[in-house]
């Protein structure tokens, strides 16, 4: 009979430890759920947060390149830093988990053994002190779950708010420095418009008056002069070009012969554009023995053209087209800066808008999804 119930209580005890390892693994996977809905709502706040500084970077129109990219950089290294927090926070709390599940396991087994060895009576109490610790341990994991959600929650908060008062900053700064050029250029320009007028003005004066007194006073020069200009030698020659303002930027473009293009130069020098070159020839002949003919021709030439509005030198960048070398200069003002493979004459402004977009969307920064060997999550 005895040892029908010793047997009796074994089979309970087995059961009751069944059933106490069935709730632990839904503890577990009750916290592991808790663990995942917290990964998506940090991931789905980051995804929002990088939409809003996306929409709020693509109005900003007054802000400057390089000062966008100390915005972003910046914004890199904090969502970086955050990310790293958060991801030792999470590996902190698993493996808190971890050691709190091995010691529940070791008590219950060592619980388990003397349950074994003790009489029938002590079953109920050890159940119900089981039950209390599984209680206590799953209240405590709640606890700490919903600290981390809150902690996480006003962190982004207060990095929302501050990049917000960042940018708006920055718009402002942005706003007043590119008024004062404006304003700076428009007067610069109206100055030199009506100084290049009054010159204009006295220099045809000035010729006009010269032209006529070496009219009266030297025929003779006159027309040994008309002489000189009938030689070929002597003749002012131009060089196939074409300047054209394409809205976003300046190009220029010229059509010279291969032999011909190392000699020329393309510079820009504050609001002038100037290409400049040389060109050279020697011809030998021998018309009779001992009597020998040699020509040496050199030319050099240079054109001029004025900008109607500040431009960026240094992002000027040069394509070939049809035997064409094409050369482009982008205007000063929100996104200026273009990329030598996107810039052709057959780009309409609204093309060039879109690819500048493009560009930037590509160069933010993308969370990485890691495995946890233990768990078998993406963080």
């Amino acid at each position: 009979m005895s040892s029908i119930q010793s047997a009796s209580g074994k089979s309970e005890i087995a059961d009751q430890y069944a059933t106490q390892k069935a709730e632990k693994e839904k503890l577990r996977a009750e916290h592991e759920a808790d663990l995942e809905r917290l990964k998506k709502s940090y991931a789905s706040e980051m995804d929002h947060t990088r939409d809003r500084f996306e929409k709020s970077l693509q109005n900003e129109k007054n802000q400057t390149y390089e000062n966008l990219r100390d915005t972003k950089r910046k914004m890199t290294t904090e969502e970086k830093s955050l990310k790293r927090a958060g991801d030792e926070r999470l590996s902190q709390k698993e493996n808190a988990y971890r050691d709190e599940a091995r010691r529940i396991d070791t008590e219950g087994t060592a619980k388990l053994g003397d349950a074994l060895k003790k009489q029938a009576s002590l079953e109920e109490y050890q159940r119900s002190k089981a039950n209390e610790a599984e209680m206590m341990s799953r209240q405590h994991h709640s606890q700490n779950a919903r600290q981390i959600i809150g902690e996480y929650e006003n962190k982004l908060e207060g990095l929302r708010q501050d990049k917000m008062d960042h940018l708006e900053s920055k718009r402002a700064e942005h706003g007043t420095a590119l008024e004062q050029i404006n304003e700076h250029y428009d007067t610069r320009k109206k100055n030199s418009l009506i100084q290049q007028e009054n010159e204009a003005s006295n220099i045809q004066k000035t010729v006009d008056q010269q032209i006529n007194e070496s009219l009266l006073k030297n025929a003779d020069r006159l027309e040994k002069h008309q002489l000189k200009n009938e030689d070929p030698f002597y003749r002012m020659s131009r060089v196939n070009s074409e300047f054209k303002d394409e809205g976003d930027y300046y190009q220029l473009k010229i059509k010279l012969p291969e032999h011909e293009r190392k000699g020329l130069r393309v510079q820009i020098s504050g609001q002038e554009l100037q290409l400049s070159g040389t060109r050279s020839n020697n011809e030998n002949a021998i018309v009779e023995p001992g009597h020998e003919v040699s020509t040496k021709s050199y030319q050099s030439f240079s054109e001029r053209y004025q900008f109607d509005a500040p431009v960026d030198a240094k992002s000027m960048v040069l394509n070939e087209e049809d035997g064409w070398l094409v050369y482009s200069i982008p205007k000063y003002g929100p996104n200026h800066r273009m990329r030598s493979d996107r810039v052709s004459a057959g780009m309409t402004r609204k093309d060039l808008e879109m690819s500048r977009d493009a560009d930037f969307k590509n160069s933010l920064p993308t969370p990485t999804l890691k495995k946890d060997p233990n768990s078998g999550t993406m963080t």
